[in-house]
């Protein structure tokens, strides 16, 4: 079952680590007003904070990501010696009645990449794992105070 499956990983983290992954997964919930919470997709940048630094945050993301309770957009990048040209695997969430789809595209080597994506690879975490719904329950009040706070920071960054 994945609730145990996610509590089992859960558990085998390190102290440290179990504070990162309670970041990096209530960072990928959408607390529902009068509804239920859902999940969203987050900027791996949100994450980093002088709590958390980005070494420790990637360390985490990388063990969720092993243990596919998460998903990334980050690119896959493999690169041809000889041409200028990299290999990008991109997974796309589609409508619930979809599934998951992996999208291969290639992209020259000099392009911007966009900003690292990630989200919840199983919806049913939200509103069946109990060790999640009790973190989204007692910080209900200060998790909507900071995403309020932090996508104010984003905006007044990106202009």
């Amino acid at each position: 079952m994945l609730t145990s499956k996610a509590t089992a990983f859960y558990q085998a983290l390190s102290l440290e680590e179990q504070a990162v992954a309670k970041r990096i997964l209530m960072s990928l919930c959408n607390l529902g007003d009068g509804c239920l919470d859902q999940c969203r997709r987050a900027r791996k940048s949100e994450l980093v904070n002088q709590d958390f630094p980005n070494d420790t945050i990637e360390r985490v993301l990388h063990k969720l990501l092993a243990a596919r309770l998460i998903v990334s957009d980050k690119p896959d990048f493999s690169t041809q010696r000889e041409g200028r040209i990299r290999a990008t695997a991109v997974w796309k969430t589609h409508t619930p009645q979809s599934s998951n789809t992996s999208l291969i595209t290639h992209r020259p080597e000099t392009s911007i990449p966009s900003e690292e994506t990630i989200e919840l690879a199983h919806k049913s975490l939200v509103s069946d794992w109990p060790i999640l719904r009790q973190w989204l329950n007692t910080d209900r009040n200060m998790l909507r105070q900071r995403r309020d706070i932090e996508e104010r920071a984003w905006i007044w960054h990106s202009r």
